[in-house]
């Protein structure tokens, strides 16, 4: 019995060390996925910090056995409260990403979720109820409650807890100033036309500058990256349920945090139902899935799916919003990505235009 108590406790302090560093890495990812489950915005902030700390702890403290009895209480209950919340999630059709292990793996949640989860707290449970009296052999002589090492790694969960915390918020913030850096470099070469003493050519064009400030996109031509994400008011929705429509699909990229996006939602919302005939309209939204939902409902776009993690974006190449994508009936990609509102309604126009109908 103590064997198997040490292997439990060795199992389960792994499982939670590395969930801890992953989110640790990932602090921003971590923020999200707590919005994304729906609990509230000001509560994502800390416990996108708290969790992992919580989590860290919680391994380290497994490994001494005079610690590891209530360290397999606290890890179970853990547990059953995300097991709890994924099911709530998935019954009102919430497949967000479950950021379970931050920057190592994260997928959307499903009955492999829960069933993963429950065998993890079925080894916290076995911990509590076997390991009341003794939890097991310790994981080495220093570790044992008998000598100072337990309280050595108390201190040195909180202590790697606070520099892994550090240093999460250092890499958030290396990674906003960067996405700044690069603004404000779109910015310029917007605002640039270019050094006239080298002649007309050296004046860039709109187009010329456009490709600059944004990713190109994918190329026309090639297959469109399949996807299936979860929908603002819940079940999932792929590229191919979209595809099985039979018509051209223009997925609209939108972020609840642009103000461009906000007031382009309306027009979009107009085109998907008056041209309902001719194409397919899907709104991909990052950001906060409550905030995604409210702003449906006020701008009144009927399909909206989540791309929390913004693994869509990053497959279609894109990095800005508003910007527009169109696939073909074959599942190609069929005009260069839209960038910006104008460019979006020139889509538009170009595929009503192209099959009998113009832009309102």
């Amino acid at each position: 019995m103590d064997t198997l108590l040490l292997l439990a406790r060795l199992a389960l302090a792994a499982v939670f060390i590395v969930a801890a560093i992953g989110k640790f890495l990932d602090v921003a990812g971590s923020q999200q996925a707590v919005r994304n489950f729906g609990l509230p915005g000001w509560f994502a902030r800390p416990a996108g910090i708290g969790l992992p700390v919580v989590e860290l702890t919680i391994g380290l403290f497994l490994l001494p056995v005079a610690t590891a009895w209530a360290a397999g209480v606290a890890g179970g209950l853990l547990m059953l409260a995300f097991l709890g919340g994924i099911g709530y999630n998935l019954a009102r059709g919430n497949r967000t990403d479950c950021h379970c292990f931050g920057q190592f793996h994260s997928e959307p949640i499903g009955v492999w979720t829960l069933v993963r989860n429950g065998i993890f707290a079925g080894v916290a449970l076995f911990i509590a109820v076997a390991g009341q009296d003794g939890a097991g052999a310790p994981v080495l002589g220093w570790l044992d409650a008998t000598g100072p090492g337990w309280l050595a790694m108390i201190a040195g969960s909180f202590a790697v807890g606070t520099v892994l915390s550090g240093a999460g918020l250092i890499v958030l913030l290396l990674r906003r100033n960067g996405q700044l850096l690069l603004r404000i470099d779109a910015l310029e070469q917007r605002l640039s036309i270019g050094e006239a003493t080298a002649g007309p050519m050296a004046i860039p064009s709109e187009r010329e500058r456009r490709e600059k400030a944004h990713p190109a996109g994918l190329p026309v031509g090639v297959p469109a990256p399949p996807f299936q994400l979860s929908q603002a008011h819940g079940g999932v929705v792929s590229l191919g349920t979209l595809q099985a429509i039979g018509k051209p699909l223009v997925l609209v990229f939108s972020d609840p945090d642009c103000a461009p996006c906000h007031a382009l939602l309306p027009e979009v919302a107009q085109w998907e139902r008056q041209y309902a005939n001719d194409l397919t309209v899907a709104v991909v939204a990052r950001g906060d899935m409550a905030a995604n939902r409210d702003s449906a409902a006020a701008h009144g776009p009927g399909l909206v799916v989540m791309d929390a993690d913004q693994a869509v974006s990053r497959a279609y190449n894109l990095a800005g919003t508003p910007s527009a994508v169109l696939v073909l009936e074959d599942g190609t990609i069929g005009a260069p990505t839209a960038w910006g509102s104008t460019h979006i309604r020139e889509l538009f126009q170009g595929i009503v235009s192209h099959r009998g109908a113009s832009v309102a």
